[in-house]
């Protein structure tokens, strides 16, 4: 397997979007005090600001990290492979924009299908890696639950592996923040492969 690290653009959209996570919910602050928010220490987990970061809303495209987190899990357990097939569904390709727009039957590797919905943020692709991990979304939004739960996200529920708006998904920017944590921990630059 090739490092994730050794592919110098690809580590920078990764890093560059969770900075965007973490700075616009600073730059929240500044703009009005309503919106939750929080910056923590990676590292320490200290919490260095926060406004109402247990506060429940819509992660929308955030939902993403979890996503790829369940992606990166299955791969360290052996489930799956980062070269294992993802395969664009009907229901995948009925997902709304932001998509790539795969016709049905076009594959697509699990690693590449990873780094699509990180920096493309595409909802069909990301639809279609749940079920390529899990069989179906369903399993695939339960495996999400679990892992949120396991990780202490006690204000998160999931409802599909994409974001897009569901009265059943919700989350923190405390448990976001956790889990945006919990991945720079588990999969450092010496640990992760896709």
């Amino acid at each position: 397997m090739l490092s994730l690290f050794n592919r110098p653009k690809f580590l920078v959209s990764i890093f560059f979007f969770l900075f965007c996570v973490l700075t616009t919910q600073v730059n929240a602050e500044k703009l009005t005090l309503k919106n939750p928010y929080i910056v923590i220490d990676a590292k320490s987990g200290e919490i260095l600001a926060e406004q109402n970061s247990n506060s429940r809303w819509y992660p929308a495209s955030l939902t993403k990290l979890m996503t790829a987190y369940v992606a990166f899990r299955a791969i360290k357990a052996g489930d799956v492979q980062t070269g294992s097939p993802v395969v664009i569904s009907a229901a995948a390709r009925k997902q709304p924009p932001s998509k790539m727009g795969y016709k049905k039957g076009v594959k697509l590797r699990i690693d590449t299908a990873i780094k699509i919905i990180i920096i493309k943020s595409a909802n069909d692709v990301s639809h279609a890696l749940a079920e390529a991990i899990s069989g179906n979304l369903k399993a695939f939004v339960a495996s999400m639950n679990g892992e949120a739960k396991r990780l202490g996200m006690n204000n998160t529920q999931f409802a599909n592996s994409n974001g897009l708006h569901s009265p059943n998904q919700y989350s923190s920017a405390r448990d976001l923040a956790l889990l945006s944590a919990q991945i720079l921990k588990e999969y450092s630059p010496i640990r992760i492969y896709v």
